[in-house]
């Protein structure tokens, strides 16, 4: 715990699989927010920690992440990715 490593006491109990759940999510919005507000030289970090709590609401989630992986790879396929810069506006049937 980082916490330790700074010389601290942690003060903390184990959550259940719900209230983890439900608390990685508030994390990762916690999380984004610092990586939307970033300056350059900041965005490694932030991208860090959100990498880092996706990883843990799949593994929590019972996925791996080689699957998720695959699935975005696939779905990027299908409906398109961020590599052309497009910004979609709206879309009619």
């Amino acid at each position: 715990m980082i916490c330790r490593q700074e010389g601290e006491t942690p003060n903390y109990y184990v959550l259940s699989h719900k209230r983890f759940s439900r608390e990685l999510k508030k994390k990762l919005l916690e999380e984004s927010e610092e990586l939307f507000k970033a300056k350059p030289a900041e965005l490694k970090n932030e991208i860090a920690d959100v990498y880092e709590v996706l990883l843990n609401i799949a593994k929590n989630s019972g996925m791996a992440w080689v699957g998720i992986e695959k699935f975005r790879v696939a779905k990027n396929k299908k409906r398109g990715s961020f590599k052309k810069r497009y910004f979609l506006v709206s879309s009619k049937d």
